[in-house]
């Protein structure tokens, strides 16, 4: 019987995962009524709005409308290095060091999740081409991110609904035919794995910018077909929807107590 499997060195970008995540889990959960006195703390929520440009991957949907509008939202508390070294004690010490390494992390908690991420609000005739519509919002479930330099670089589970008009029909003009479209409809409904990369630009401690870019992969979804729909047609699917967007931050000061 072979022994034990040497262990791989850790890291640096897993630490730093690691120790985000198990920060935020020993600074925020409930404290036992054993435990030492609760000491107040003032962690920042950052609430950001601004405008977002949607491209669909799908040839339809884009030939009738070069982008879709909608409203990116930001809604999360801060949880800075300031905190992170006066709770040093809170995280368990095999991963003091660990936590360390962050600068500020943030996190959607509770009912922050409740709220979307973006809302989708984007009429038809927004271009000289503009023949299709779309309604909805993108909720981020889970996701992790990290600082890469300038960037901000994530990954997130998300959730998609979007309601979808369109015209469909043959576009070919003969001798004896005149092009025909057909109005229609449907419901995109999918999970999504979102990759992001965002440049935060901080003005003083309350005011900031974001710019940024992400891409949503789905499941594919036939155009015009139900959410269980997930055969290749000529009218193709949509299985991707990258977003253009810039938002204002402002921070606001919340107390609490850990």
């Amino acid at each position: 019987m072979s022994g034990p499997r040497p262990r791989a060195p850790r890291r640096p970008l897993r630490a730093l995962l690691l120790g985000a995540a198990l920060l935020l889990g020993a600074a925020l959960r409930p404290a036992p009524a054993a435990a030492k006195k609760k000491e107040p703390v003032e962690v920042p929520i950052e609430v950001g709005v601004g405008p977002a440009l949607h491209f669909v991957t799908n040839d339809t949907l884009s030939a009738q409308q070069t982008f879709y509008t909608g409203l990116r939202l930001n809604l999360e508390a801060v949880i800075t290095r300031d905190v992170i070294k006066r709770f040093e004690k809170k995280i368990p010490k095999q991963y003091r060091k660990m936590a360390k390494n962050v600068d500020e992390a943030k996190v959607r908690l509770g009912p922050m999740m409740l709220i979307p991420r973006t809302l989708l609000i984007s009429p038809a005739g927004l271009s000289d081409s503009g023949q299709s519509a779309m309604y909805g919002a993108m909720w981020d479930l889970i996701g992790l991110g990290v600082g890469l330099g300038p960037l901000t670089v994530s990954a997130n589970v998300q959730a998609t609904y979007a309601y979808i008009s369109y015209l469909d029909g043959d576009e070919a003009q003969t001798p004896t035919k005149t092009p025909t479209k057909t109005p229609k409809s449907m419901h995109f409904l999918r999970p999504g794995l979102t990759l992001s990369a965002e440049v935060p630009l901080r003005f003083n401690d309350t005011v900031g910018m974001s710019l940024g870019w992400r891409s949503t992969f789905y499941p594919p979804q036939e155009l015009g077909g139900g959410v269980t729909a997930l055969e290749m047609t000529r009218e193709g699917t949509i299985w991707h929807i990258g977003q253009a967007y810039v938002t204002l931050d402002v921070r606001f000061p919340y107390s609490t107590r850990l």
